[in-house]
C-alpha cells in the first residue's frame, strides 16, 4: 500500500510541476479572432525573409532554421494573412505586403550531455530576437523584440526536451509579433510564454 501512495503522490506532484492543461495555455487564435484580426489588418500579405544571426551568438546550428520554420507553419495554420512567403528577395510585389527580417540577437541551448549531467544546474536555455518589419517600398513599420527562457529544473525533469524545443516554441511569439506589426492599428495578442 505504501508504494502506491507513493506512486500516487509522485504523479500529482509531476502533474502540477508540468501542468495539466488548463486555460493559461489557451489559442488566442480562436476563428473569431482571427476574423477580427484580418479587418484590422494593414497589410494582408507577408514575406519573411531568411533569419539571421548576430555576430555575438555562438553556434546558433538549427535554432534559427527551426524558429523561422515554425513561426511561418504557424502563420499559414492560423491563416490570418492572405499568403506568407519565406524569400531571400529583398523586394516586395505590392502596398499590401509586409516585409519581416528576423535576427538572432541571443542564443542559449544547454546541451544534451550537459543536461544529462548538471540537471538544472546548467541553466537555462534562453532566445531572443528582434523582429523588423518594412514595408514594401523599405519604409520602417516597426520592430519588436520577443524573448524567452525555459525552466532549468523542468528542462531537468524533461532530460532537456524543453530546451531543444525552444526554437520551435519561439515561432508563435514571432508570429504574433508580425500579427501586431501588421496591424493599422496594433493590439496586442495574448500570447503566454512557454515554460
Amino acid at each position: 500500500m505504501g508504494t502506491q501512495r507513493a506512486l500516487v503522490v509522485l504523479g500529482t506532484a509531476a502533474a502540477l510541476t508540468f501542468g495539466c492543461g488548463g486555460s493559461k495555455n489557451q489559442d488566442p487564435y480562436t476563428p473569431d479572432r482571427v476574423a477580427s484580426l484580418s479587418r484590422g489588418l494593414k497589410y494582408h500579405k507577408v514575406v519573411i525573409h531568411p533569419y539571421t544571426v548576430d555576430k555575438g551568438v555562438e553556434e546558433p546550428g538549427a535554432a534559427p532554421a527551426d524558429c523561422q520554420k515554425a513561426t511561418v507553419d504557424f502563420l499559414n495554420e492560423k491563416k490570418v494573412f492572405a499568403s506568407v512567403q519565406v524569400s531571400p528577395d529583398a523586394a516586395a510585389g505590392d502596398a499590401d505586403t509586409l516585409l519581416v527580417d528576423v535576427a538572432v540577437t541571443s542564443l542559449r541551448i544547454v546541451s544534451g550531455g550537459a543536461r544529462f549531467w548538471a540537471g538544472a544546474f546548467a541553466g537555462s536555455s534562453h532566445m531572443t530576437l528582434a523582429v523588423n518589419a518594412k514595408d514594401s517600398a523599405g519604409a520602417s513599420v516597426g520592430q519588436q523584440i520577443v524573448s524567452n527562457d525555459n525552466n532549468a529544473m523542468g528542462a531537468a525533469w524533461s532530460f532537456g526536451a524543453s530546451d531543444r524545443g525552444l526554437p520551435g516554441d519561439m515561432g508563435p511569439l514571432v508570429a504574433d509579433a508580425v500579427v501586431q506589426l501588421a496591424q493599422a492599428h496594433p493590439v496586442a495578442v495574448a500570447a503566454s510564454p512557454t515554460k
